[in-house]
């Protein structure tokens, strides 16, 4: 073979070898076009959101969500939940005195609490806002002050969007909220973030409210398992009468 032909012959197999990768390529970008929102809508200054004045406080949860399912199975139950219960009444109270705008529910011996999205973070976007970084500020207090408690933070979104892109969105905004609060001095090991996408909703969303009401982020706060060792033991009650 000639110098000539083989320089041809290479270029023609160079040029197939690219035309069965353009299939693979295209899949690829097809991939990723359902997240372009969050790389193109985020930019510039964020700003703080006001909903009706002081927040919009959502209802009661299904018992069968798995944040809620989360809290009943960190119970311990008998004399030593009792303490524990009565601990998070108290914590339940200053979250509501000091967090306004949320809705605070206390379910079994631990507390769910429930944010608007739109407190939180502007329409397909991640970075938290101004105004929510006050509020997580202040849930950064109570719990370097109650330190024997555990948080879980659960994304969800409503179903406008593609199923893999609103569990991307869902999974990214709880991790932005537990990264914040690693960032203020919160243990690791004491935070769990998760996203559900469109999978647990409150309401229908065949409804404008509906929908906003299901793009929310949910907390868990619920004993850690040294707090439910010291109040299994019978030390619990003698360890909050001294932080006093």
């Amino acid at each position: 073979m000639t110098a000539e032909k083989k320089r041809v012959f290479d270029d023609a197999s160079q040029i197939m070898m690219a035309a069965r990768l353009v299939p693979f390529f295209m899949s690829f970008v097809m991939l990723f076009i359902p997240f372009i929102p969050l790389l193109v809508s985020c930019q510039g200054t964020n700003t703080t959101i006001s909903v009706g004045g002081e927040g919009r406080l959502l209802p009661s949860h299904d018992a069968q969500s798995t944040i809620v399912t989360t809290i009943q199975d960190a119970a311990v139950g008998g004399s030593s939940g009792n303490i524990i219960a009565r601990q998070m009444d108290i914590i339940a109270g200053e979250l509501t005195a000091d967090m306004k705008g949320i809705a605070v529910e206390r379910i079994a011996e631990g507390i769910l609490i429930t944010i608007d999205s739109r407190i939180l973070f502007k329409d397909d976007c991640v970075d938290l806002l101004p105004s929510a970084k006050n509020k997580f500020k202040d849930l950064s207090r109570k719990l370097r002050t109650h330190k024997l408690t555990n948080l879980l933070v659960e994304g969800h979104t409503d179903n406008t969007a593609e199923k893999s892109y609103n569990y991307y969105l869902s999974e990214m905004r709880a991790r932005a909220v537990e990264k914040f609060l690693v960032g203020l001095g919160i243990q690791n090991g004491r935070i769990r973030a998760r996203g559900f996408g469109e999978k647990q909703p409150l309401f229908s969303n065949d409804n404008v409210e509906g929908k906003q009401a299901n793009r929310r982020v949910e907390l868990a706060l619920y004993a850690s398992d040294e707090m439910k060792t010291m109040a299994r033991n019978g030390n619990l009650g003698e360890y909050l009468a001294a932080k006093k």
